[in-house]
Formats: C-alpha cells, sequence, structure tokens
C-alpha cells in the first residue's frame, strides 16, 4: 500500500557479531545512556517505543554514542523502502538522547561510497540530515509522537520522493593517443548511460528505469520466512488484528485480551507488563494485507 513501509522482519531476533540479542543490547545501552547521564527523563517510555522501532525494522542495532551534547542511544543499520514496485536498502542512524520525549529524535541517511542524496531534497540535505515535519517545536508532542512515528513518516516521504540514489560516476573524457602512436585499447573510462543518472521520481523516456539500491538477492525472505514472521505467538496463526502490548510486541488481538484477563505479564519474556494497553499495529497490518495479496497471486499462477 502506497505510502506504508512494506519491509517485513525476521521471525529470529537480530544479533550482533558477539551472537547477543537485540534486546540484552538495549538493556545494555540503556544503562550506558542512564549511567552517562546521570537519569533518564521517561525510561519506561524510552524503552516501550525504541523496542517496538526495533520491532518493526529488525535490522537496527541499538548501541549509544557520545557528541558533543553527552552520550545518546542509537538506532543503526538498514531499512527497506519501496518506491513504486522497488524495493530499497537505506542505511539509517537515529539518535535519542535521555530527555526523550521531551525533545525529539534525530535521523540520518548514511552516506557510503555507492550512496548519494540528491541534491536540493527537501527533507534530507547532502550530508543526510532528515528534517521532517514531525521533528521540529511546532509538531513534537510527547505525549503522542514517537519514535515509530517518525520512522513510519520517514518512509511516507521515500514513497513519495526517494532521497537516495546510486552514486553518479563523473564521465572522464577519453584519452585519444597520438596519431603516431596508434593503440587498440579500450578508452579507460566508459561514459555513464543516461539512465544512470535519471532520477527514480523522473524516468527516462524509452529507457529503462532501475532502482538506485535494489535489494540484494540473498536477503529476499521466502513465502514461509514472511507466513513465521506475521504469526501470532500465542495463536500460531497468521494475524489478522496484530497490537502491540506494553513491551513493544505484537500479537493477535483476540489473543492478547484473553491473556490479559489472567495475566499481567508478556507471553513472550514473562516479564511484568507496565499496563494493559494494546495499540494497534497498522504498518504490519498493512504488511499482513500485502503478503496475503502476494500469495493469493502466487497460488492463482501455479
Amino acid at each position: 500500500m502506497a505510502g506504508i513501509l512494506k519491509l517485513f522482519k525476521s521471525s529470529e531476533q537480530r544479533t550482533d557479531n558477539n551472537g547477543v540479542g537485540r534486546e540484552a543490547m538495549f538493556e545494555n545501552a540503556l544503562t550506558h545512556l542512564k549511567n552517562a547521564n546521570k537519569k533518564l527523563y521517561d525510561k519506561n517510555r524510552l524503552r516501550t517505543d525504541c523496542i517496538a522501532v526495533m520491532q518493526a525494522f529488525p535490522f537496527l542495532i541499538p548501541t549509544t554514542e557520545t557528541l558533543g551534547q553527552g552520550t545518546v542511544l542509537k538506532l543503526e543499520g538498514k531499512v527497506y523502502m519501496f518506491y513504486k514496485t522497488a524495493q530499497y536498502v537505506v542505511p539509517v542512524k537515529v539518535l535519542v538522547d535521555s530527555e526523550y520525549p521531551r525533545t525529539w529524535p534525530k535521523c540520518q541517511i548514511r552516506i557510503t561510497e555507492d550512496l548519494e542524496i540528491p541534491p536540493h531534497h527537501h527533507r534530507v540535505d547532502v550530508s543526510g540530515d532528515v528534517y521532517l515535519t514531525c521533528l521540529t517545536k511546532e509538531s513534537w508532542n510527547h505525549k503522542k509522537s514517537s519514535v515509530l512515528g517518525m520512522m513510519n513518516e520517514l518512509c511516507n516521504t521515500f514513497n513519495a520522493d526517494p532521497f537516495v540514489r546510486q552514486r553518479q560516476q563523473p564521465v572522464v573524457p577519453m584519452a585519444v593517443p597520438p596519431a603516431h602512436q596508434p593503440s587498440n585499447r579500450p578508452p579507460p573510462f566508459a561514459p555513464v548511460p543516461p539512465e544512470a543518472e535519471a532520477h527514480p521520481s523522473a524516468p527516462v523516456e524509452d529507457a529503462p528505469s532501475a532502482p538506485a539500491l535494489a535489494e540484494p538477492k540473498d536477503v529476499s525472505p521466502s513465502m514461509d520466512q514472511l507466513e513465521q514472521t506475521f504469526t501470532c505467538s500465542i495463536s500460531s496463526e497468521v494475524m489478522t488484528d496484530p497490537v502491540f502490548t506494553a513491551d513493544g510486541h505484537t500479537y493477535e488481538r483476540e489473543y492478547i485480551e484473553r491473556w490479559l484477563i489472567n495475566h499481567n505479564t508478556s507471553p513472550i519474556t514473562g516479564a511484568v507488563l507496565p499496563n494493559k494497553n494494546l495499540v494497534p499495529n497498522w504498518q504490519l497490518r498493512s504488511q499482513i494485507g500485502d503478503f496475503n495479496e502476494m500469495r493469493a497471486r502466487t497460488a492463482a499462477r501455479v
């Protein structure tokens, strides 16, 4: 669906190179953040919101980073975004300080040797700093705004006007050998094809358009992996009405409501929940809808 990030998260918990789970990494980072800043404005809200983002974006790894204003929590990694029918891999860094949610997070697009930001983009500057509508004093509401909301707006922005493209290589004039020294060697550089310079939002007529950063083949999830991703851990069935609990995990509404009648703990971790509030996971619901449509098309072709 347009404007919604189509990210298929793995059912397996992501780990760092040492095999440490992301939840354990987050708790370590949270402890470091608290020790470095003496106190946190709202520790429970910070934990809940960041876990929700990590659940929706499974390649973001939590650590901390020390900047001029102090130590901040950092979520960094790949985010999968869509433009039209093409999928893109965008390296993103999110910074959240100890005053969150009184202060809004910061977001950056990481520049790589293969990636560049188109000049004069209305939401991302050439250095990768992100300027979204929600990240302003007028729009940020510390009671309602969240890191997840910021990430959704970032993906919606990309869906409307992509802010990354493959870095364009300069065209180097072909050296012409002197007449008295004929050479059959090919030129050292080939001109860049016109379509390579085209912005994704402005396709070249009569020329095939190619995504700037197409997803690598080896990370494409299979249908079985997607089904596991969208399966409720209580019912063992694909969800139709997914909701967040206070600790950031997602379940089918009917089954988690039954669980909470007699429990005040998480079905996954066993930890006591801060409250029994349930929040619709609209992003995952959209992804499940797309998955069901894709599965139906695949079945029709067989």
